[in-house]
């Protein structure tokens, strides 16, 4: 069981570092071509970008939403009722999509 967390606990720092690394060079990016003003424009436009992201976003979430929900569907059928119970009871998965709609 140890071997289990410790393989979780390695994919996770692995996943971090991943993460920090394209923080890092998203930074320096940034920082590079900021004084050739290629982030200018209007109000307007960022208003209509943020708009984009947000729709897209929700189609997203509500694609793997339902994607998820017919495979417990199917999975249900194939070996019991009972499945369905067990992932709507599901604490994580609540969770994750309550903190993946309050991020839009």
């Amino acid at each position: 069981m140890s071997q289990k967390f410790k393989s979780i606990r390695e994919h996770l720092a692995g996943l971090f570092f991943s993460i920090f690394w394209a923080v890092i060079i998203a930074t320096l990016l940034f920082i590079y071509f900021a004084p050739y003003n290629l982030f200018g424009g209007s109000a307007d436009s960022a208003c209509y970008l943020l708009s984009a992201l947000a729709q897209s976003q929700a189609a997203i979430v509500a694609i793997v939403v339902t994607l998820t929900l017919v495979a417990v569907q199917l999975t249900s059928q194939t070996y019991s009722p009972r499945v369905m119970d067990l992932f709507l009871k599901n604490f994580a998965f609540w969770i994750l999509l309550l903190v993946y709609g309050n991020s839009q």
